[in-house]
């Protein structure tokens, strides 16, 4: 049986407290919303490219260490593929909650945009 990530984790998770979206929630630092308790990687939902993972690892075992250390930027979360002519590539935030981003998507013939802004950044597209 395949279960999502978000299912996994929010049932094994649940007594916890840490919060579970897409993956484990972290902040620039890697932490989830619980002091002490990091998140690196495919865990977090937002990227399942080894380079970004193991990248992830570094800043968050840093912080562990109590060397602070941020995300240098929150396009680090991204996945691109090319199947069969299919290009395809998502950058920062793309499950964004309606009510707290604006989002906006644009179709045509030959492809689709998705940008999610708050208060005037773009956070995902």
């Amino acid at each position: 049986m395949n279960y999502h990530i978000q299912t996994v984790l929010s049932h094994y998770l649940r007594k916890t407290g840490i919060q579970v979206n897409k993956g484990l929630e972290i902040d620039n630092y890697m932490e989830t919303n619980v002091p002490g308790i990091y998140g690196a990687g495919d865990v977090t939902g937002l990227s399942g490219i080894w380079p970004d993972a193991r990248a992830m690892g570094q800043i968050a075992a840093r912080n562990m260490c109590g060397v602070p250390d941020v995300r240098p930027q929150r396009f680090l979360e991204k996945n691109s593929v090319n199947f069969y002519g299919i290009t395809m590539v998502s950058l920062g935030k793309v499950n964004a909650d309606p009510q707290v981003y604006d989002i906006t998507v644009n179709r045509q013939k030959d492809g689709y945009t998705r940008l999610v802004v708050r208060d005037g950044y773009l956070e995902g597209a």
